[in-house]
């Protein structure tokens, strides 16, 4: 029986001709309300949020929006210097800043504060874990969870004491039982996947061609490219 060889290969380093695609400049000329980006995100509806050192800006593809603190005013920005934004699986859109966490109202474009915080203490980014779990990192105080209440507000939890202390900018969920799973069905498929990355110009495609022609007499071949 032949084995199955799919190569996985990475166009963003491969140069080769494709139509010139259209491109915009944003500044502080054109919207942008700071140069010092944060964190860039795309929600589930389109909306491209860009957060900054000085407010947070909307783009749907057109028009930019632009969203910054308003003395006396509790609907807008907690604080202008916003470190991320993220939606959840239920589509509620956090904003983590400086000031606090806020959620973002669709309807009435409006935010809604859901946890203030001091200077000596910022929330820096917040993550959904596979089983809906919300955690926020923060600077100095570790993780905190987020638990939404039956009313539709949130309880701010401790996650842990051993983190205490820490600055902890993001959290990244273990994989290594999806990683295990998709090895163990390869094998059970004799397929072997092979990833070819590299700068432009290496010889990728040389290496590509050559192992090809070598082996294509003993296994079955495919090439899947994509973007990064």
């Amino acid at each position: 029986m032949k084995y199955t060889l799919f190569l996985f290969f990475l166009l963003c380093f491969f140069p080769i001709a494709t139509y010139a695609q259209y491109s915009r400049l944003f500044n502080i000329e054109s919207g942008l309300s700071s140069c010092m980006i944060n964190n860039i995100y795309q929600d589930s509806r389109g909306y491209i949020w860009i957060s900054t050192g000085y407010g947070l800006n909307r783009f749907d593809g057109a028009k930019l929006v632009k969203y910054i603190s308003v003395a006396n005013d509790s609907t807008s920005l907690i604080n202008n210097s916003v470190n991320s934004v993220f939606e959840d699986s239920s589509g509620t859109l956090f904003i983590v800043s400086t000031g606090g966490l806020q959620v973002y109202d669709y309807l009435n474009d409006e935010f809604q504060t859901l946890l203030q915080t001091s200077a000596s203490y910022n929330n820096k980014s917040i993550i959904q874990l596979k089983d809906g779990t919300l955690l926020i990192c923060t600077s100095g105080y570790g993780i905190k969870k987020l638990e939404r209440k039956s009313d539709g507000s949130y309880n701010v939890l401790q996650f842990g004491d051993k983190y205490n202390g820490y600055n902890i900018n993001s959290i990244l969920e273990d994989n290594d039982a999806d990683a295990d799973l998709l090895r163990s069905e390869l094998k059970k498929d004799k397929t072997f996947y092979l990833n070819l990355m590299s700068s432009p110009g290496s010889g990728k495609t040389t290496t590509l061609k050559a192992t090809i022609a070598g082996l294509r007499d003993s296994l079955r071949i495919g090439v899947m490219e994509a973007d990064i």
